[in-house]
């Protein structure tokens, strides 16, 4: 019986400790299999960028988004995500390899950010995003 019982626990201990882990991995792996790319053109120009929510179709609400930025910028730039609301975050990106996660709930079916690029001479900068819904 205390072997059982030592089991148990062992398994109960195990899951709890490795489960954010699990949750983790299986999250990453729906992103990466289902999130939608862009590219940033024209990295010199101040641009208003829109992700819509057209992954979850019609009748899906949005509860959240996952942004990913990567790239390369030579020069600095600012982004404003939905400029127009109160929940609008600034983020700069330094001179260098890009790789920035910004998100969390949202229930709008589109996402604004307003990049603003200072002194960039060269670059690259790709945006991967995922409406997640309910």
């Amino acid at each position: 019986m205390q072997k059982f019982v030592f089991i148990i626990g062992f398994l109960a201990f195990t899951a709890v400790w490795f489960w954010p882990t699990i949750v983790k991995h299986l999250y990453e792996n729906d992103f990466e299999k289902n999130a939608h790319t862009l590219s940033v053109e024209n990295l010199s120009e101040t641009q208003l960028i829109t992700l819509t929510k057209n992954d979850l179709g019609n009748n899906r609400f949005a509860s959240g988004i996952v942004i990913h930025l990567t790239g390369q910028l030579d020069g600095t730039a600012k982004l404003v995500t939905n400029p127009e609301k109160e929940s609008s975050e600034e983020h700069i990106l330094s001179s260098g390899p890009i790789d920035l996660k910004i998100g969390g709930p949202w229930t709008e079916s589109s996402y604004q950010i307003n990049y603003q690029p200072e002194n960039i001479t060269n670059g690259n900068l790709q945006i991967r995003y995922k409406f997640y819904g309910e």
